[in-house]
C-alpha cells in the first residue's frame, strides 16, 4: 500500500506593528473613498438638476448629508427640525419636509422658495454653506460629510475655515 503524502503546509506568521496596521487601514479606507468619489464624479453634476419627492440616487444622498448637517443641533445650535434622515438616496416626504425647513431658514439670504424641492436657489445655499475647504477636514462628522457631499454634487470648493 502506497503511503499517502501530506501536502506541505507553509505557514509563516506575519507580525505587524500597530503603525503598520493603522497605515494599511488608512490606505484601504482612502482607496474605498477614491472609488466612491470616482463613481459619483462620473455622473452628471447634481447642481444642474432639480430634485423632489420621488427622486432617487447619489445626488439625493448628497442632499441628505447636507440636510443632516443643517439639522444637527450640535452644529447650528438650532432645535432639530426632524430626526436625522437616513442616507438612502430616496427623496421621501421626510426629505422634502427637511428641505422646506432649510429653505425657510435661508429664504432671506438666498431667496429660496419654500417648496421642498431642491432647485437652483437651494443648490446655491447648499454650495455656499457646505463647499468650504476647512470643512473637508472638520472634526465634526456631519460637517465633513456635508462638505464632501457638496463637492460631489458639483459645488465649487471655496476657501474658508469651517467649523
Amino acid at each position: 500500500m502506497a503511503s499517502k503524502k501530506k501536502p506541505k503546509t507553509i505557514s509563516k506568521k506575519l507580525k505587524f506593528s500597530r503603525i503598520q496596521v493603522v497605515s494599511i487601514g488608512v490606505i484601504l479606507v482612502a482607496a474605498a473613498i477614491a472609488v466612491a468619489l470616482f463613481a459619483h464624479a462620473s455622473s452628471a453634476k447634481c447642481i444642474n438638476s432639480t430634485f423632489g419627492q420621488g427622486s432617487s440616487g447619489a445626488c439625493v444622498s448628497d442632499i441628505q448629508y447636507m440636510l443632516n448637517a443643517f439639522n444637527n443641533p450640535t452644529i447650528h445650535g438650532l432645535s432639530p427640525i426632524s430626526p436625522q434622515l437616513p442616507i438612502n438616496g430616496q427623496y421621501t416626504a421626510a426629505t422634502a419636509f427637511t428641505v422646506g425647513a432649510y429653505q425657510k431658514y435661508y429664504r432671506s439670504y438666498y431667496g429660496t422658495n419654500v417648496d421642498g424641492v431642491v432647485g437652483p436657489k437651494t443648490w446655491a445655499a447648499f454650495c455656499n454653506n457646505y463647499a468650504i475647504s476647512g470643512e473637508i477636514s472638520s472634526s465634526l462628522l456631519p460637517i465633513r460629510q456635508a462638505a464632501v457631499a457638496a463637492v460631489n454634487a458639483g459645488c465649487t470648493l471655496h476657501v474658508g475655515s469651517g467649523q
